[in-house]
């Protein structure tokens, strides 16, 4: 395991991801551009998780019919139906830009806490488990949405490492 994220965990970039995302709508040309992808990089990825606690902070919540028909249940008893969608992941979705929570449901999703540069191999399964995975320059970095521990100890990393075994 320990192999495995060093392969695929390069380096630490919080401190320049930081510093820059501070020059995001001040700085221009290439500086500015490369504020906004730090900027970017500070935005946690809205998972279904997060769409349904502010649904749920909001006494709304998705629900299906017998005809799998998808709509939002709202806390004074309403309920509007949700046309397009046709699984959770989509009804969570709609639900929250039908009641207009886009805000509460990136709030729900956390924060990022560190910034990592990245394997693109194991970037793209990172971001395939809802992280933030974006560009910073040349470089592809993952938005660390917790600290403290080792990231060999962080869940969607053992997955991923588990997943990458069994192939």
């Amino acid at each position: 395991m320990s192999q495995f994220v060093h392969r695929n965990v390069l380096c630490c970039v919080s401190g320049i991801v930081h510093t820059m995302a501070q020059q995001y709508g001040i700085a221009e040309g290439d500086v500015g551009e490369l504020a906004e992808e730090a900027f970017e990089l500070f935005q946690p990825t809205v998972d279904d998780d997060a769409r349904a606690e502010a649904l749920d902070n909001n006494g709304a919540q998705v629900c299906v019919d017998a005809y799998n028909s998808w709509f939002v249940q709202e806390a004074d008893g309403d309920a509007l139906e949700l046309p397009g969608a046709d699984d959770r992941s989509s009804a969570l979705e709609a639900a929250v830009a039908e009641l207009n929570l886009e805000d509460e449901a990136r709030e729900c999703a956390g924060e990022i806490y560190e910034h990592w540069v990245v394997t693109a191999f194991f970037g793209a399964h990172l971001a395939d488990r809802g992280h933030t995975v974006g560009s910073f320059g040349d470089l592809r970095v993952w938005g660390r949405p917790c600290t403290g521990q080792a990231i060999s100890m962080d869940r969607d990393v053992i997955a991923i490492f588990r997943d990458t075994i069994e192939t």
